[in-house]
């Protein structure tokens, strides 16, 4: 499995209380499979969850030579999840807040129970500007809740989706579970991740059930394209494309 949604780096956000812990979540994910991960702490404005990326890039150092003398042969990228902001743009110019592994793809999430008018042009001014965004886990917020649709209209304008493996298991409610069903159904998602936050929690050792039913549901192809093809991709800088199943048309989208 390719990750695109972690939180690795220690003493950074709310994830990874440790460099040990640190080390403990991607030996877990080695152990089961994994083989890449982006490491994509928050970046919230005017919170405590503000890293730059140069102390990003230095903690990430650090984790990388631990995982080295440990043999824990596993590939690990930097990234961000940043809380959507109008200022996204001049935050990657400045060195702020990390693209996925320097490329043109970054990750972003939106308040779950109120989603900004603005998207829809700050995804075209990131678009504009040569970067796709990875909308984080729609399955969560209120508003795809009560209708899952509107996120067709983000991928239209060229956004990407992301879903967490949590909410195929009920890990954030019954209707998260419901509505990532639906996404999946329509082939809306591109990524399946973690959101790994700690050393306890159980994503990483159901990776293999959560496969095997997702091949039954929604077929091979797709499942190895939403958990492994695609997140490749992302890495190395390559398009990745978006087939919509509508009820009465298929929707075709190439970022």
């Amino acid at each position: 499995m390719v990750d695109l949604h972690s939180h690795i780096i220690n003493e950074i956000d709310d994830g990874s209380r440790s460099l040990q812990e640190s080390i403990n979540i991607i030996n877990n994910a080695y152990i089961n499979g994994v083989t890449d991960i982006v490491l994509t702490p928050h970046y919230i404005e005017g919170s405590s969850y503000n890293a730059n990326n140069k102390l990003k890039r230095k903690k990430l150092e650090l984790i990388k030579k631990e995982i080295k003398k440990k043999k824990i042969n596993i590939n690990l990228y930097l990234g961000n999840e940043v809380m959507i902001t109008p200022d996204m743009l001049k935050l990657i110019e400045n060195d702020e807040i990390s693209v996925i592994n320097d490329t043109k793809y970054i990750l972003f999430e939106l308040p779950m129970n109120d989603i900004p008018n603005y998207i829809e042009d700050l995804i075209f001014e990131l678009k504009s500007a040569g970067i796709t965004p990875i909308i984080a886990h729609p399955e969560r917020y209120m508003q795809i809740k009560e209708d899952y649709t509107k996120a067709f209209r983000w991928i239209e304008l060229g956004a990407l989706l992301q879903s967490n493996l949590g909410s195929l298991y009920g890990k954030y409610g019954k209707e998260a579970k419901k509505t990532i069903h639906k996404l999946l159904k329509r082939h809306a998602i591109s990524f399946l991740s973690s959101d790994i936050h700690h050393d306890n929690h159980t994503t990483y050792s159901r990776i293999d059930s959560l496969k095997k039913e997702l091949n039954k549901k929604y077929g091979i192809n797709y499942t190895n394209e939403i958990m492994n093809e695609n997140g490749l991709k992302v890495i190395n800088n390559e398009n990745v494309e978006v087939n919509i199943i509508n009820k009465k048309s298929f929707l075709f989208f190439r970022k």
